[in-house]
């Protein structure tokens, strides 16, 4: 299970791109989303069969209340993905707090998101 619990507005086209060409290369996986509107869910549903993969296939987490239970989420996925170029930060650091094994992309290359991707760096390296 991958899992991405970031807000919608900083997933773009060619990092959804990324996401559904793994959800088409692992068998059966599945990505956990954060909760959004019914609107946007079914624009992410649309796009998610659009590049080959079945829109039941993203799962959205409803809002929890507590960060113990925030994070417990954390630990039932199998890989935390990042988002770009808004990213590294907190719901990163999130996953990593948690233990999952979290998928990063340094932002300096890019020039973008370069404190966010620090902070993650230096969570990692602790």
């Amino acid at each position: 299970m991958f899992c991405a619990f970031t807000n919608a507005y900083k997933i773009n086209p060619p990092v959804f791109d990324i996401w559904m060409r793994l959800l088409r290369e692992v068998p059966h996986s599945v990505l956990w989303l954060r909760a959004v509107d019914q609107t946007t869910r079914s624009n992410l549903q649309r796009e998610a069969q659009s590049r080959g993969v079945d829109g039941q296939r993203l799962i959205f987490a409803p809002h929890v209340a507590s960060m113990a239970a925030h994070l417990g989420r954390h630990r039932l996925a199998d890989v935390y993905l990042d988002t770009l170029p808004y990213n590294a930060h907190s719901t990163t650091c999130d996953a990593l707090w948690a233990e999952c094994l979290s998928l990063l992309v340094w932002a300096e290359a890019l020039r973008v998101g370069r404190l966010p991707a620090r902070c993650a760096r230096s969570v990692c390296r602790s």
